[in-house]
């Protein structure tokens, strides 16, 4: 593990049949979710920076999960007590024993690193031994200042997909404000884009008109899905509206979900959108891509 170099292989490489082969489903590994499952004694908030990076039998090198600089550190409470996850550069390929390699600090309130303290540090292996079809997982590390919670799951037929979610269409008054995954297997949700976490994706009007061209809020989010499983996307969207005349509590947002719903498939991709009249429109599409296990396909 002294190689700490980021994994250079991404996704979406075998995104067409083999020709002579055919390639196959393979066991893949999907994380959910990273959560601080003690009590918070730093004046109920923290702010957390660090790696988690996760190294397979593809090339045994990091493929990060959560990646923040100091400058960048992410805070957390007693009420949003999540680590926000990002998607692997690929799918995570678990046939063989997996290393999870994690460290996180606390930032201090100087201007460097002094006061920091440790959260968690270390590594874990993993190997998923089941025979299940779908098996879910939960791993706590345990630091000088609480446990951490990780959720995951191993699928053993699995397929990579790749998600790019762009706003096509957006008058003045609406946007994006989340998107979310979730598939077959489990029914935690894998949080692809949150509008109160990053920059809103909100799209300004073009004379007016309230058109302009695609804005993307998700590009290239990778997450693993079970042959024949659905994949979905679920997508909050807000809407300020004007409160109760006369009430005076001038403006409110109200938030609308949709849902697109897409069956895995060894390669090729599916596309699909949610319209709102001419108020509102935003387009997915889903890549599908193997593991490039392959096998000689046999004619008789």
């Amino acid at each position: 593990m002294t190689n700490t170099t980021p994994t250079s292989v991404g996704s979406m490489r075998f995104t067409q049949p083999g020709g002579a082969y055919e390639y196959t489903s393979s066991q893949l590994l999907q994380f959910f979710s990273m959560k601080f499952a003690g009590d918070f004694s730093h004046g109920q908030r923290m702010s957390i920076y660090g790696f988690v990076a996760v190294r397979d039998d593809v090339d045994q090198l990091r493929n990060y999960i959560f990646n923040r600089p100091r400058e960048h550190a992410q805070e957390i409470t007693p009420d949003s007590p999540d680590l926000l996850l990002i998607p692997p550069t690929r799918g995570i390929s678990a046939p063989y024993d997996v290393i999870v390699e994690y460290s996180l600090k606390v930032k201090g309130n100087g201007g460097d690193d002094t006061d920091d303290e440790v959260f968690v540090d270390g590594c874990f292996m993993f190997r998923e031994d089941s025979g299940c079809d779908t098996a879910l997982r939960k791993v706590r590390l345990f630091g000088p200042v609480g446990p951490l919670d990780i959720h995951f799951v191993t699928m053993k037929w699995a397929v990579e997909a790749t998600v790019e979610v762009k706003v096509k269409r957006a008058m003045p008054g609406y946007s994006l404000s989340m998107v979310a995954a979730s598939t077959c297997g489990s029914e935690e949700e894998i949080t692809l884009y949150d509008r109160s976490a990053s920059c809103p994706v909100a799209m300004e009007p073009k004379g007016g008109s309230g058109l302009s061209s695609s804005v993307v809020a998700v590009a290239h989010a990778v997450v693993a899905v079970e042959v024949g499983c659905y994949l979905k996307l679920r997508f909050e969207i807000g809407r300020d509206e004007e409160a109760e005349a006369g009430r005076g509590l001038g403006r409110h947002a109200r938030k609308s979900p949709h849902e697109l719903l897409f069956t895995a498939q060894r390669h090729g991709s599916s596309k699909g959108a949610v319209v709102m009249g001419r108020m509102f429109k935003v387009a997915a599409k889903v890549t599908w891509s193997t593991m490039g296990l392959p096998f000689l396909l046999i004619f008789l």
